[in-house]
């Protein structure tokens, strides 16, 4: 059972969908949604299309039955939903995704979401997670200084929330620290905690500047395993 958690376009159900048993996919977003299922269906597979309603309960019965059932298709549900109201799905998958999903705009909100993420994941299940990382934009600004330019498209962070705002979206960074604690508060092991780092000219692309020989920026990687 694997339930990628923020879903967006599909791209890591793409990657699962027909090698395991079940995979379902929840975003928020009606558009993410209909660009997952155009996606899937292009590869052949059939979606169960599931209104996640407030509480995501017939995405739990959708689940329970794949449990009790002898059938070797694989299932593949979409469902809309709301990370933080997870509570239906406690205990469901063993495997928790969650690419780039956790980033809401107050520090409570991002852990509590991380919090409604991880009590999905049985226990011996596992999170894969990537977080926007904090000490990245520290490394972009240093760079910035030393070079004596500024992009127009970075914005800035708040040093006392570590939340991040680039005038228009307010999103919670996080420190490897602050997700190796995270991940003990929610009774997860870590056992991959790695940078995963993006080139500079997809950076200069997106604005943020152009540094060949320096380091690459980089987000947080985290592969955890329930306790």
């Amino acid at each position: 059972m694997v339930i990628d958690f923020g879903c967006g376009i599909g791209e890591a159900l793409d990657l699962v969908a027909g090698n395991v048993g079940f995979v379902a996919g929840i975003d928020f977003s009606a558009g993410m949604l209909r660009q997952s299922r155009k996606r899937l269906e292009r590869q052949g597979f059939q979606i169960h299309r599931i209104d996640g309603g407030p509480d995501l309960r017939t995405l739990r019965r959708l689940i329970e039955k794949q449990q009790l059932s002898t059938r070797q298709q694989p299932t593949i549900a979409l469902a809309s939903g709301n990370l933080l109201k997870l509570g239906a799905l406690s205990a469901s998958c063993d495997l928790a995704l969650a690419i780039n999903a956790i980033g809401p705009p107050t520090v409570a909100a991002a852990y509590e979401m991380f919090a409604s993420i991880a009590a999905c994941a049985r226990r011996g299940g596992a999170l894969i997670s990537v977080l926007p990382s904090l000490d990245t934009m520290y490394h972009l600004y240093a760079l910035e200084r030393r070079h004596r330019v500024s992009p127009s498209r970075v914005g800035t962070i708040d040093e006392a929330t570590s939340i991040y705002t680039d005038g228009r979206e307010r999103m919670k960074f996080f420190l490897p620290e602050e997700i190796t604690q995270l991940c003990k508060d929610n009774h997860l092991a870590v056992e991959r905690l790695e940078k995963i780092r993006y080139s500079w000219s997809l950076m200069r692309l997106s604005g943020w500047g152009y540094y060949p020989r320096s380091p690459r920026i980089w987000d947080w990687y985290v592969v955890a395993r329930k306790k």
